[in-house]
């Protein structure tokens, strides 16, 4: 029996190594592991350097939960702990509704930069007044849908991010912060690594951060945009990425994937 590292490495290894062949072979093998049979593709957007694609089930009659991962160019583990979770944990897929969004910045992710081909950020939808607005090119296309999203993560939505000055993991809570999902993720998060260290930190705007858990913090994100939309529980995962092996950030954030979704309500 293989390794989860094991897993992983031939994974990585079936990706390719050019950069916009890993990406449509990405994508197809996600699509691939979903199942035709089960899933529709839907293009939220065009972008000179592919597709934002949308993987919605046929059957949308249970709890509908959003993930959505690739939203930062340089944080990599994100989409790769997605094609892990889904081959690992397929079964999981017949309890809820789930959507993903697996590579929201296509540019950022293949040439590993952070904000899209427009040099803007792919995060904020907010302005000052609570209104959506156009900030570059992938924050348009995600308000132009935005209304999808919103019925896609009626019940929950699970972001894969990463800190890459950061040891310790934690989270973003839209919701209540002492839900299930987010108790869950919590204890078995301290099984991989420790919190990020508490204190006052900026990051548009100043957030405090307690116990692994950011409460309930205004940002303008899409996340705070659909939790202020209706969502019941939004959660951004900040995947540890400070020296640690991308093997080790994979498995966590599948497993973080894997308790989000045994116990969201």
């Amino acid at each position: 029996m293989n390794t989860p590292y094991q897993v992983i490495s031939q994974l990585l290894l079936e990706s390719h190594l050019v950069d916009d062949e890993r990406y449509i072979g990405f994508i197809r093998k996600f699509y691939s592991v979903l199942g035709k049979e089960n899933y529709n593709f839907r293009t939220l957007g065009k972008t000179k350097e592919g597709n934002i694609c949308l993987f919605i089930p046929k059957n949308i009659t249970k709890k509908r939960v959003l993930i959505i991962s690739g939203q930062h160019g340089e944080e990599t583990s994100g989409p790769w702990a997605l094609l892990h979770f889904i081959r690992k944990f397929r079964d999981m897929l017949k309890d809820a509704s789930i959507s993903f969004l697996p590579i929201e910045n296509v540019r950022g992710f293949k040439v590993h930069r952070r904000d899209d081909s427009t040099g803007e950020p792919t995060n904020y939808m907010l302005d000052k007044k609570g209104k959506l607005r156009d900030r570059g090119e992938i924050s348009n296309i995600l308000k132009n849908n935005f209304n999808l999203l919103k019925a896609c993560s009626k019940d929950g939505l699970l972001n894969l991010h990463e800190d890459n000055s950061s040891a310790g993991f934690y989270l973003y809570v839209n919701g209540n912060v002492d839900s299930p999902a987010v108790k869950a993720m919590i204890e078995s998060g301290r099984q991989y690594f420790d919190f990020k260290k508490d204190g006052k930190y900026t990051d548009n705007g100043t957030y405090e951060l307690k116990n692994g858990i950011i409460d309930n913090f205004s940002d303008g994100s899409l996340d705070d945009a659909l939790h202020k939309s209706g969502t019941n529980l939004t959660v951004t995962l900040e995947v540890p990425d400070d020296d640690i092996p991308l093997a080790k950030r994979i498995l966590f954030g599948s497993k973080m994937t894997e308790e989000f979704l045994s116990n969201v309500k």
